[in-house]
């Protein structure tokens, strides 16, 4: 251990400082607080202590909860020599009250608030919450990651009713939800127009049921509000008319419906003329007939600004999206080698792929470059042709250097990795950390030396 501690002093501070971003504030602070001097001094710096995440978030989307022995020493050694310094914290249901009340945090101004249930977290925004001053009096910037499967209408309209009237000081509301499950719906009813909310209110963003809840929004009540970023369940007709004061609209509507139902002489044309005196922006379009009965249209700004887009078909080869993470590939066409060569440079900041298309490719080049996807973290395969799996798991045609989690059919993946020996698909194999599959699976013996960072 001595000679670890002397290798790793003779490293300059540069170095030092890129092994321990890697590590995060939780884990610089519990490890080097109060040890070696130039080492304690590193961790008190306010690179370290600014912000500190106290959840643990696993490649599932699930929420782990921090071990007890060292959420203690945290509350009682580490938070009353750095609480000053701290101005962000990410907290889970199990930690929140210990770790808020462990010391006095003046400069505090943020929380990010993880995989609580409802009945939890509405219970610490009311008058008798023990934080209650805290949320009052210093938070501006809050961002829930919530799970679907805990919500319903009426619980997460109360924890939004709960938000919006107890923080008074708050000027960023982000209801964000995990991206491996679909959001809930925020819906307005009449008792929640008599509630008084923050009047510092600027920048919201939230899930709502129809337009109608997003036209009660902006109904004067938030007072400061600036810009709403607004995800609609369900498009019906408006009931109410009100004069909303917008300067800046983005939005990304699919429809998705029968083909007879549609006018089959409609084009991207006759939609992009309705749009002829829209003052936000410029505006993209795609409409695909599909051989099975179903048409998928697009309507959206463009620059593209959303972080999601379902359904992106081979039709949506003329726009960046360089926001998106979270994609869903659907066609009824193959996805051939330069679909994905686009892809790769039109959405460079993607990290989860759900990909769903039946139909073999047709151009299989066998001397293709490899295309990088140098965040991808996770790619679903449903309903997918096994030469997208290969396209993606052998490592001459991908590069995938992030790639952990895999959802695939069991036997597609026996028949890519030919009963796991292929030696062209065991790199990108060899670095998945998790295997979801359909059915429980017994493994064969070899199967752990095809996947060796597997979580078991």
């Amino acid at each position: 251990m001595n000679n670890r501690i002397i290798n790793l002093l003779d490293l300059p501070d540069e170095i030092l400082l890129i092994i321990f971003n890697k590590l995060g504030s939780f884990y610089v602070l519990y490890s080097l607080l109060n040890s070696i001097q130039r080492l304690d001094l590193i961790a008190r710096s306010i690179h370290y202590s600014k912000s500190i995440n106290f959840s643990i978030e696993l490649s599932d989307g699930q929420v782990s909860t921090i071990d007890s022995d060292k959420l203690h020493r945290f509350c009682v050694e580490i938070l009353p020599q750095i609480h000053d310094h701290i101005q962000i914290i990410t907290l889970e249901t199990t930690s929140i009250e210990r770790i808020l009340l462990a010391a006095q945090f003046p400069n505090l101004n943020t929380l990010v608030l993880v995989g609580f249930s409802p009945d939890i977290l509405s219970s610490y925004f009311t008058e008798k919450s023990p934080i209650i001053h805290l949320l009052k009096e210093q938070i501006k910037f809050i961002t829930l990651k919530i799970r679907n499967e805990l919500f319903n209408d009426i619980s997460y309209t109360y924890v939004c009713e709960r938000i919006l009237s107890v923080c008074e000081k708050c000027t960023y509301l982000d209801i964000n939800q995990s991206e491996m499950v679909r959001f809930s719906r925020f819906s307005i009813d009449d008792h929640s127009q008599n509630i008084c909310y923050s009047s510092y209110l600027h920048t919201l963003i939230i899930r709502v049921k129809t337009f109608d809840d997003c036209l009660f929004l902006l109904d004067g009540r938030l007072k400061s509000l600036s810009s709403l970023t607004v995800r609609v369940s369900f498009i019906e007709r408006l009931s109410i008319i009100t004069d909303s004061r917008v300067n800046k609209f983005l939005f990304h509507i699919c429809t998705i419906m029968p083909t007879y139902q549609t006018n089959n002489f409609l084009s991207t044309n006759d939609i992009q003329n309705t749009f002829i005196n829209w003052k936000y922006s410029q505006v993209g379009c795609s409409i695909d007939r599909f051989s099975n009965g179903i048409t998928y249209c697009h309507i959206y700004s463009i620059p593209f600004q959303m972080t999601n887009f379902m359904y992106l078909t081979n039709s949506i080869r003329n726009d960046y999206f360089q926001f998106v993470i979270n994609l869903t590939l659907y066609d009824t066409r193959p996805f051939e080698y330069d679909f994905f060569q686009w892809m790769s440079k039109a959405i460079p900041l993607l990290r989860y792929l759900t990909l769903s298309n039946f139909l073999p490719q047709v151009k299989k080049l066998e001397n293709q470059s490899c295309i990088p996807y140098n965040r991808l973290v996770r790619i679903r395969f449903t309903r997918a042709h096994i030469d997208y799996i290969y396209q993606f798991l052998c490592h001459t045609k991908a590069y995938v250097p992030q790639l952990s989690i895999l959802k695939i059919q069991y036997d597609k993946l026996v028949t890519i990795t030919n009963n796991f020996t292929n030696v062209t698909t065991q790199i990108n194999c060899s670095q998945l950390k998790q295997l979801l599959f359909d059915e429980i699976i017994v493994y064969p013996e070899h199967f752990h030396d095809y996947f060796p960072c597997l979580t078991k």
